[in-house]
């Protein structure tokens, strides 16, 4: 497999672009104690350049997968997008409904928190999370910023099913289930909004670098 690095800019910041084949271009920050707003990989899908099908982000890199119009000049064209075209590094403040159910989860929780279901559901509602990134699952949303009182691990394997919409937490991450799912996290309730609507763009309602604050529905 051939392997090409190459030195750009994106949103007027530095950022190693690594060339796997042809294929895929990772692009990561230049220095190893840096991080790319969570909101890049949004905006950069949202003018997609016309070397690209697909941008993938994750909380740490953006991955682009490549078509036949890729060429290296062509990636120097990211270096002209202007760094005031990337807008603030956080993206909309959210506030989320959320309505908490009576999972058997809830055992689990208090159990490892040492917190009753009530003072758990306070405490929650007190964050500010921020969308860190979208899959396993399409539309998936993972959620940063609960505190470590709040965290309890992922189950070491899922025990039932997630309705499309369960509010869960696992390990350092809360998230929402697009889609019915084996619940390998601790489902604690169910947002009041679809997350993924496949009639609308983008069909993700949330974005990557989205501040999200909860709020309790009757």
């Amino acid at each position: 497999m051939t392997i090409r690095r190459h030195e750009i800019r994106l949103f007027g910041r530095p950022v190693v672009a690594t060339e796997y084949h042809g294929e895929f271009l990772l692009l990561r920050p230049a220095s190893a104690d840096a991080r790319l707003p969570a909101s890049f990989g949004a905006r950069l899908s949202s003018r997609r350049p016309e070397f690209c099908d697909e941008v993938i982000a994750t909380e740490r890199e953006i991955c682009l997968k490549l078509n036949d119009r890729y060429t290296e000049q062509g990636l120097q064209a990211l270096n002209s997008i202007p760094a005031d075209d990337a807008g603030a590094a956080d993206g909309r403040a959210v506030r989320l409904p959320v309505r908490f159910g009576d999972s058997p989860d809830w055992d689990r929780v208090c159990r490892h928190t040492g917190l009753t279901r009530e003072e758990y559901q306070t405490e929650l509602l007190r964050c500010h999370l921020s969308v860190a990134m979208i899959g396993f699952l399409p539309g998936f949303v993972y959620l940063k910023g609960l505190p470590d009182r709040l965290q309890v691990p992922r189950k070491e394997s899922p025990d039932r099913r997630a309705a499309a919409n369960s509010f869960a937490v696992g390990g350092a991450y809360a998230g929402i289930y697009s889609l019915e799912s084996p619940a390998g996290w601790n489902v604690l309730g169910e947002v009041g909004v679809n997350v993924l609507r496949l009639d609308q763009l983008p069909p993700v309602s949330l974005q990557p670098g989205d501040v999200v604050t909860l709020t309790e529905r009757a």
